[in-house]
């Protein structure tokens, strides 16, 4: 996660990058990891999100 502002200057100067956050990266700064659940992942294809759905079904 990273504020707006800096996302955006991120990937306005930095175009040939994979993600978000190697867009950051570009800029000099170094991005903060955190630990966090295996069920809560990046949706990226349609697949992802159905993946999502399911996880989100068998919380309730």
């Amino acid at each position: 996660m990273f504020r707006y502002g800096l996302l955006t200057e991120a990937l306005g100067k930095c175009r040939a990058v994979t993600d978000e956050a190697s867009a950051v990266e570009a800029l000099g700064l170094a991005p903060k990891l955190v630990r966090s659940e295996t069920t809560n992942l990046k949706v990226t294809y349609p697949a992802d999100l159905a993946m999502a759905g399911l996880i989100l079904r068998g919380q309730k």
